[in-house]
């Protein structure tokens, strides 16, 4: 099971000056791009920590389940 989350919008953090030479507008899109990295892997741990978390949620209700009906047939 997969959630879609929601992102930022990324768009606004690649700011360039109009005078900038290429090599200081190289490095801000570098530093967008790792950022980018960065917030990708947070979404994804995020899921799989929902993931974990739900998978959990279901073991335990099966086993609280499993032990009524022990508790009941006895």
């Amino acid at each position: 099971m997969y959630f879609l989350l929601t992102e930022p919008d990324r768009t606004k953090t690649q700011v360039t000056k109009p005078t900038a030479d290429m090599n200081s507008t190289l490095e801000i899109s570098d530093q967008c791009w790792k950022r980018n990295v960065e917030w990708g892997r947070e979404d994804h741990y995020r899921a799989v920590d929902v993931e974990m978390k739900i998978d959990n949620m279901k073991k335990l209700l099966l086993r609280h389940v499993a032990f009524e009906f022990a508790w009941f047939d006895t």
